[in-house]
């Protein structure tokens, strides 16, 4: 089994503390998927997909996982920092699973013929289900939707949070139709003065991203009102509309 850069970065959201030990973990299923969540987001990744990886050298103890499991975020953290970089990234950008017994399993990268081992202690504890959550969030997410630009997105609520001055304020998010633009609202809880920005939806033209086969796994059988052209086609890279 291997994992992607894609796949560990999901241990970013994960719980810090280690008293949290449900939710401090980097959970890996079977089929390679993996998710993560500090109880308040989930994020989670499909399984690196067939021939996705085929530059990627096959390693003589490479194994496939007898059951889901956890490893440390911080573990997890350390593989992708060791994962090659720049124009080799494309094919030895994933860590092989070379390792799995009862306690520990072990992520094996490639870098520059040189193979690296990072083992790591299994979660003592089981993952939350995340599976569940995300499948009441899909089956009530059928009130509105809206494409925004993921950097434009981040660069404001960066700079709000800023403005705003408590790390663990809120945000009032409003829209309205999926090309109507964004509104957000805060207050900095220093001087009480208010923070309003906006942000531009993307026209997607009628397309919106379809699931994939994993994410239907996960999130079976939710029918969902059409807000669109009842013709949805499917996205590929190069039909992703520009912000």
């Amino acid at each position: 089994m291997i994992l992607s850069k894609a796949n560990l970065t999901a241990a970013e959201v994960a719980a810090t503390s280690k008293d949290d030990a449900r939710l401090n973990q980097l959970h890996v299923g079977e089929d390679g998927c993996t998710a993560a969540s500090n109880g308040a987001v989930i994020m989670a990744v499909g399984p690196v997909g067939v021939g996705d990886a085929q530059s990627m050298p096959t390693l003589s103890d490479e194994v496939l996982p007898e059951k889901a499991f956890g490893i440390d975020p911080t573990d997890a953290a350390t593989v992708r920092k060791a994962l090659p970089k720049g124009s080799k990234s494309a094919g030895l950008g994933y860590a092989a699973l070379t390792r799995d017994d009862e306690h520990a399993v072990g992520l094996t990268v490639v870098n520059l013929d040189q193979q690296h081992e990072v083992v790591s202690k299994k979660a003592r504890a089981p993952f939350v289900p995340w599976k569940e959550s995300l499948l009441l969030a899909k089956r009530k997410a059928n009130q509105g939707r809206v494409c925004l630009t993921r950097k434009q997105l981040m660069k404001l609520l960066k700079a709000m949070d800023q403005a705003s001055g408590d790390p663990e304020g809120v945000v009032f998010i409003e829209f309205g139709g999926p090309t109507d633009d964004v509104l957000l609202r805060s207050a900095s809880v220093e001087t009480g003065q208010h923070v309003v920005g906006m942000i531009t939806a993307v026209d997607t033209k009628d397309h919106w991203l379809k699931p994939d086969a994993w994410e239907k796994s996960i999130m079976p059988g939710v029918a969902r009102k059409r807000l669109i052209n009842p013709t949805d086609m499917e996205m590929d890279d190069h039909d992703y509309p520009q912000a």
